[in-house]
């Protein structure tokens, strides 16, 4: 079964302003090829505002904050971005409530 994925307006917003060959699909095509692009992401890192960044195959990242099995999409980065926000792969802190 495929992960759930829920992408925000402002996580597609960014995806058309950050992905460099957006110009090769159709405006209807855009969350239908995010989605899929989600489907085969990998780990990329964490840091303390995201629960986890998703690097796509095309080459963006999306921050992911995860609630009740959902994967709410709420940015896209570019990977220089991501690196300056949390860096690759930087475990998160989490502190038992």
């Amino acid at each position: 079964m495929a992960t759930r994925f829920v992408i925000t307006c402002h996580a597609l917003s960014r995806f058309v302003e950050r992905y460099e060959r957006v110009d090769e699909l159709k405006p209807d095509q855009y969350r239908p090829f995010l989605s899929a692009q989600l489907q085969q992401a990998v780990p990329f890192g964490v840091q303390p505002h995201y629960d986890q960044f998703l690097l796509l195959p095309c080459g963006c990242v999306a921050a992911v904050v995860w609630h009740n099995g959902a994967g709410f999409v709420k940015t896209v980065l570019t990977q220089s971005q991501a690196l300056r926000v949390g860096g690759p792969w930087t475990p998160a802190k989490r502190t038992a409530a």
